[in-house]
């Protein structure tokens, strides 16, 4: 039987997080260790954690508050990978019992290569209860699009060790990870070097309520307009430069060919001239996920 390691960050997460726990240790088909950092909860989760903590498989951590993106990457880097796998959960999700069992049949024994596995999610609502499922037609999973916005959860994703490895070993600066979140970054390095598998099916219930850290929030365009407005006027590097600077910096001679030519276009987008060159590229006019207008708005003004 496989054996995969899951990591979940908590913070003030009480009201699901027992129902999120059973569902990880219900898994179906493989052997399941559960290893928890908690991000200076004052709610009462710790005391749950406490009491999961005493299982042979789960393991618990408690840290001081560094956000969701650190605590999950600190997870990463300090896991002592035993298993061939290992995934990402959320707190307040609710997982069907093949979740793991289907990624890892699709992974497979890749060794040589970094791989990552995905899938689609059942928008649920506070009770659990599956509304719809969130994507329709596959979301891009190319490096062309995330290095602008990824549109995959952390909470579906699960990778073969070589990626696990490549997370450890080539760190991107903190703050790079704080504003872009540890799931794009995983997400960004498969696509550069490895191989990402999207699963059109849902096998996680993505509950939505008042408390999400991260969910399904719509921000206000008019407010993204103006804080791209203020970025530009403090000097400040436009992320998606500053974003495909750091996978080349750190996978430079590794990329595979796609990627590497995406990157090139965002780093040459600091011109208008690089600019423009990526506005007409016939990559971008095909493949580009979301609105060509606003993203182009967003990028002249950079």
């Amino acid at each position: 039987m496989e054996q995969v390691t899951v990591l979940m960050s908590t913070y003030n997460g009480k009201r699901f997080l027992k129902e999120q726990i059973e569902s990880i240790l219900n898994q179906s088909g493989v052997e399941v260790t559960l290893v928890i950092r908690d991000d200076g909860s004052s709610d009462g989760t710790k005391e749950i954690l406490k009491e999961y903590g005493r299982l042979d498989n789960v393991k618990v951590f408690f840290g001081e508050n560094e956000g969701p993106a650190m605590s999950f990457m600190s997870l990463v880097r300090g896991a002592e990978m035993e298993t061939e796998y290992l995934a990402y959960a959320d707190q307040d999700d609710i997982w069907l019992p093949e979740k793991l069992k289907e990624a890892v049949s699709a992974i497979g024994h890749r060794r040589e290569r970094a791989v990552l596995y995905c899938s689609n999610q059942t928008v649920a609502d506070e009770e659990g209860h599956g509304i719809c499922l969130r994507y329709k037609e596959d979301p891009p999973t190319d490096l062309l699009n995330i290095i602008d916005k990824n549109h995959i959860a952390g909470c579906t994703m699960v990778m073969n060790s070589r990626l696990t490895a490549l997370l450890k070993e080539k760190r991107p600066s903190d703050e790079l990870i704080r504003e872009r979140m540890h799931d794009t970054w995983t997400i960004a390095v498969a696509a550069s070097v490895g191989k990402v598998i999207y699963d059109p099916r849902s096998f996680i219930c993505y509950r939505q309520h008042e408390d999400n850290v991260v969910g399904l929030k719509r921000r206000n365009p008019v407010r993204r307009f103006k804080e791209k407005l203020r970025t530009a006027a403090s000097g400040k590097k436009d992320y998606h430069v500053y974003f495909a600077e750091e996978l080349d910096r750190l996978f430079h001679g590794s990329l595979r060919k796609d990627a590497a030519y995406y990157i090139r276009l965002y780093r040459n987008a600091v011109t208008l001239k690089g600019k423009m060159r990526l506005l007409t590229d016939r990559h971008f006019q095909r493949k580009y996920f979301r609105s060509k207008l606003s993203f182009a708005a967003k990028l002249l003004i950079s």
